[in-house]
């Protein structure tokens, strides 16, 4: 059973300020500006998945970002989990086939990836040199789709007796790949990003990841060109905007309805240690130190959770509901079905504590000359009632995904002004993400480790597109 506890330190009172809504949406109001369009422009509107999974998606995420382009997102849920939401009959009107990404540019409706980023290639500065590497562009991207991890035979594999032939074959074309990135470190030996780099960019992300938490093996250090182009990518615009953590990755792989069918054969031979090495554990989510968090970085924070605190606050109330989880039935065919949660009370505090984090985020809070730690004492005053272990900000601290709610580092930015506010108001100690109980043996800095064993299955829920920032 989660509990919520105040520790109100010192004074701190449950809206001791004069803080406002409006107050924080001028300040965050520029970001949105930012990406409207201005007179001129092709009108672009890009859906992805809600869920921010999708490698194709990830693609043409990557390019209007790496472009520069203004563009207005549209999220579809693809029901890969029962408990989502049904695809709007509105995108299927407009995409028969209901996949996933599309683009509307000026109304013309383009689907497939690779055509789509060949398309935006049209919109302002090119990303690569035209026609020059036509050949060798062609043919790194139709083998790009070799590096999906939903067809990987080694990473999905159950069989003990093919995991070193399969491994073996795996090797081998990361082998291939790095020998396509030497002389780079971008492909086609470019110095820049080119829309080869977009093809490869949700595939290989994804593979680096599962390959090192269920293989135990270390894509970047294994292959020196694949490493460096991946060091490279840290210095991009388009991939800093959608990189997506570990952690987001190994819990949409191995709790979402629609990805556990492919980690399940990871997950048994990892029981049976074959072929990666004990004791592997969960990658934990990424946390800025307050005091040395980019201000655009928590300004893009503040500006994702204000903009979609109508569905953040309903979430936090799903997640502070005592109780158990609605029950599921299981047809005929092993189609399983969840019942409607009932609508939860609103969650003791949300509101003010959501609005003290988004206005220090944005930088509302006197700094006292700059001390970004007396912002967070005031933003813990105003949000007391709901920073405690277990309470709606540590399990959006635990909860947010990466990109698909914010950019990553926003994210680490919100987390470590979660955790400034929570030291603020006097809480301590390690513990589990979920539901507050300490977790024996951790040093304080892992705050927000993996769920205790008893928190698996919540913490499943909670990475479905149910934040949808």
């Amino acid at each position: 059973m989660r509990r919520h506890k105040s520790h109100a330190a010192g004074g701190l009172c449950k809206r001791g300020h004069d803080m406002t809504w409006a107050k924080v949406e001028a300040l965050v109001a520029p970001v949105a500006a930012a990406k409207a369009p201005r007179p001129g422009d092709v009108r672009i509107v890009f859906y992805r998945d809600a869920n921010a999974w999708c490698p194709h998606c990830h693609k043409v995420w990557f390019a209007l970002e790496q472009k520069g382009l203004r563009y207005e997102t549209v999220r579809v849920h693809l029901r890969g989990d029962p408990r989502e939401p049904p695809k709007p009959a509105a995108y299927v009107d407009l995409v028969p086939s209901g996949a996933v990404p599309a683009v509307a540019l000026d109304g013309e409706v383009v689907t497939e990836s690779l055509v789509i980023l060949e398309r935006l290639e049209a919109i302002g500065a090119p990303l690569g040199p035209g026609s020059l590497f036509r050949a060798q562009k062609d043919a790194l991207l139709r083998a790009s789709d070799d590096y999906d991890c939903d067809g990987d035979r080694w990473l999905r594999n159950g069989d003990p007796a093919k995991e070193a032939a399969l491994k073996a074959d795996a090797v081998a074309k990361l082998e291939t790949l790095d020998a396509w990135l030497a002389g780079g470190p971008f492909f086609l030996k470019l110095r820049r990003p080119s829309l080869v780099d977009a093809a490869y960019v949700g595939f290989l992300t994804r593979l680096a990841h599962n390959y090192a938490y269920f293989k135990g093996y270390d894509v970047k250090e294994a292959h020196a060109n694949v490493g460096a182009w991946f060091a490279a990518m840290e210095g991009e615009r388009g991939y800093r905007a959608t990189r997506q953590e570990a952690c987001f990755e190994q819990r949409v792989y191995q709790f979402h309805p629609s990805r556990r069918r492919h980690a399940e054969a990871c997950m048994g031979l990892r029981r049976r240690l074959v072929g990666e090495p004990d004791g592997a554990v969960q990658p934990a989510p990424e946390v800025a130190a307050w005091g040395a968090a980019a201000p655009a970085d928590a300004l893009a924070a503040a500006a994702a959770l204000c903009a979609r605190r109508e569905a953040v606050l309903p979430f936090l109330a799903r997640k502070a509901a005592e109780g158990p989880p609605p029950p599921a039935t299981v047809d005929a065919r092993g189609k399983v079905a969840y019942a409607a949660a009932p609508p939860a009370p609103p969650a003791p505090g949300a509101d003010d504590a959501l609005l003290a984090l988004c206005a220090l985020l944005g930088g509302a809070w006197p700094d006292d000359r700059g001390d970004r730690g007396a912002a967070a004492a005031a933003a813990a005053a105003g949000g007391a009632a709901a920073l405690g272990d277990g309470s709606p900000l540590a399990t959006l601290a635990a909860t947010i995904g990466t990109p698909r709610d914010m950019p990553a580092a926003a994210a680490a930015a919100a987390r470590g002004a979660i955790r400034a506010m929570r030291v603020a108001s006097g809480v301590a100690g390690p513990t589990c993400c979920a539901c507050g109980e300490p977790r024996a043996g951790e040093p304080p800095a892992c705050e927000w480790a993996d769920p205790c064993a008893s928190c698996v299955d919540d913490i499943a829920r909670a990475t479905d597109a149910t934040i949808e920032l």
